[in-house]
Formats: C-alpha cells, sequence, structure tokens
C-alpha cells in the first residue's frame, strides 16, 4: 500500500482526488441555487400573469357595466338613424380584347454573324 493512499493510487493523487470532489460539490450547489432561483421565477411569473387577467377582467366588467343597457339597446340617432341611400349601378364597361404584342428581346431567325459586312 502506498503511503497516504489506497492500493495501486499514490497519496498526491488522494488530495487531488478530495479537491476536485470539493469543486464538485461547489458545483452542484451552485446549479442547485440556479435550479431554484428559475423555479421561483416560474412561480413569480404565474402569480403575476393570475393578477393580470384578474385585473383585465375587471376593467373589462368595469367598462360593460359604465354605459346602461337600455342605451345599449336603444335605435341609432343622427346619421346612423337615417335611411340608406341605393344607388343604381351602371354596368361595367367591357374591356376590349387583348392582342398579343412580338416580344423585343426574342432572337432573330435569320442574323447572321457575316451580315455585318
Amino acid at each position: 500500500m502506498a503511503r497516504g493512499g489506497f492500493p495501486g493510487i499514490p497519496g498526491g493523487n488522494m488530495q487531488q482526488l478530495m479537491r476536485q470532489a470539493q469543486k464538485m460539490q461547489e458545483d452542484m450547489k451552485k446549479k442547485q441555487a440556479e435550479l431554484e432561483e428559475i423555479d421561483r421565477l416560474k412561480a413569480s411569473r404565474e402569480e403575476f400573469k393570475a393578477e393580470y387577467l384578474k385585473l383585465i377582467q375587471h376593467f373589462m366588467d368595469d367598462a360593460q357595466n359604465s354605459f346602461p343597457a337600455d342605451l345599449m339597446a336603444s335605435t341609432p340617432v343622427g346619421s346612423a338613424a337615417s335611411p340608406a341611400v341605393t344607388v343604381p349601378a351602371e354596368p361595367l364597361p367591357v374591356a376590349d380584347p387583348v392582342v398579343p404584342v412580338a416580344d423585343p428581346f426574342a432572337p432573330i431567325d435569320n442574323f447572321a454573324a457575316d451580315d455585318l459586312d
């Protein structure tokens, strides 16, 4: 057996293993704290959402109750009450048929390079 360690593990490596184990524990504590913070933020978000929805519903109910029911059910007055004027529609003019135009960018059939003399 090696001095200060287990069989097959020299004593100097034992201290290094202990430091690594302590570092892993510290890292695990940090990650656990991060996970707890995430859970807390999720719960806070859900509470905020519930309060926000209650507040919106309160304003919607308040707006609904601020107008008397007979006002909402009465007939319109002013320009909304005037009878609608209908204007007979004239038939649309018939468009001229479309005549196809030759493509100005089409290649010329009888073009040859020796025609440039």
